[in-house]
């Protein structure tokens, strides 16, 4: 080998090197995996499922590792990149060693060789476990919000389908309903004061004044039970 040749080589193995320093300190499981969907490298966290060790997992199928399969499963990531020759995410839940669950958001990257072949594919774990619950909470916290309205409003009012009728029978002001729909999009207080170029004293005086005649008491509710009626 000629120093030239020498020289680039060893450049080459420095710079893998820090590319492998990054990947190791990434909080996320990275897996390396080839067509025959063998695991040849992961990084610090791709080598543990929660507290359990997965030290010598190289070499190892990725299905058997984490799902406990003896074949790749029909909606698998790496299978979709290897066909595909395009990245794939996908949400799973993954049965842990100790029992427990956990939702993960699993991005695959597909990794080709001179030929244009998609030789490898770069697997990459997040766990979302909380960021999935908090969600499924939420949804069920608007489908029971929902329900409890359409009974009390049901039980309580009996609403005409002009909404002339409705602003009546809350009596709420041309500005408190543009700032009801606002908070309806998702807006906080300060983000609707630059909005509409008023205070966010304001903003927060007129929420109030929001909740008190719809007969609610937070922001979800108000919008939900204005959208449900047509307010905005």
């Amino acid at each position: 080998m000629s120093c030239k040749e020498l020289h680039t080589a060893t450049c080459e193995n420095s710079q893998m090197d820090f590319y492998l320093r990054i990947l190791h300190g990434i909080k996320a499981y990275i897996h390396l995996i080839d067509r025959e969907f063998r695991i040849r490298w992961a990084n610090t966290t791709g080598t543990r499922c929660g507290t359990h060790d997965l030290t010598g997992i190289n070499g190892k199928y990725c299905y058997e590792i984490h799902l406990h399969r003896t074949s790749p499963c029909s909606d698998c990531p790496v299978r979709r990149v290897f066909d595909s020759h395009r990245s794939h995410t996908i949400e799973r839940w993954i049965l842990l060693p100790d029992g427990s669950q956990k939702c993960f958001e699993v991005r695959v990257y597909p990794i080709f060789d001179q030929s244009g072949k998609t030789a490898y594919a770069i697997k990459m774990g997040l766990d979302v476990t909380d960021r999935k619950l908090a969600s499924e909470k939420h949804t069920q916290y608007v489908e029971k919000l929902e329900t409890t309205l359409k009974e009390s409003t049901e039980r309580k009012h009996s609403y005409g389908s002009g909404s002339e009728n409705r602003k009546r029978t809350f009596s709420l002001t041309k500005r408190e309903i543009q700032i009801l729909r606002l908070v309806a999009e998702g807006l906080s207080n300060n983000e609707i004061s630059l909005n509409l170029a008023i205070s966010p004293h304001t903003v927060k005086t007129h929420v109030t004044h929001i909740l008190d005649k719809v007969g609610v008491t937070d922001r979800t509710q108000a919008s939900v039970l204005a959208t449900r009626l047509g307010i905005i």
